[in-house]
């Protein structure tokens, strides 16, 4: 391997810890608004939790290393369907901002900053 040639383990790591911060705070918003008794913000939480999920399984297939394709390439080719969900996590997100508590907003943006920066990253990650 070059040294030019890309870290992948690297790319890996940094592309799901974004992601690990998606599941995370909304399963820990999850878990708020049950023992609050919000249930009109558990449902959207919960799918926001499976994007986060499905976004982690599609990087798995991106990063198999059984396929004879290079991970850049089957990044590239996920890239469209990678930003989709994650902008429909950033949109999730933002949507609850307008009916949560204050209190719970700050998680809130963190889960759509997350977004933000899964996105950004793919795109850095995709392009020369």
């Amino acid at each position: 391997m070059s040294s030019d040639a890309p870290n992948w383990s690297y790319i890996s790591h940094e592309l799901r810890t974004p992601l690990n911060h998606i599941i995370g705070y909304s399963e820990l918003l999850i878990e708020e608004a049950d023992e609050r008794k919000e249930a009109a913000l558990i449902e959207p939480l919960q799918q926001i939790r499976a994007k986060g999920k499905q976004l982690v399984s599609m990087l798995g297939e991106v990063f198999k290393q059984d396929i004879p394709e290079s991970p850049l390439l089957r990044l590239k080719m996920a890239h469209d369907d990678l930003c989709a969900v994650a902008g429909r996590v950033q949109q999730s997100s933002t949507g609850l901002q307008a009916n949560a508590p204050n209190d719970l907003l700050p998680d809130l943006k963190k889960i759509e900053s997350a977004a933000d920066q899964f996105v950004a990253l793919v795109k850095q990650f995709t392009t020369p």
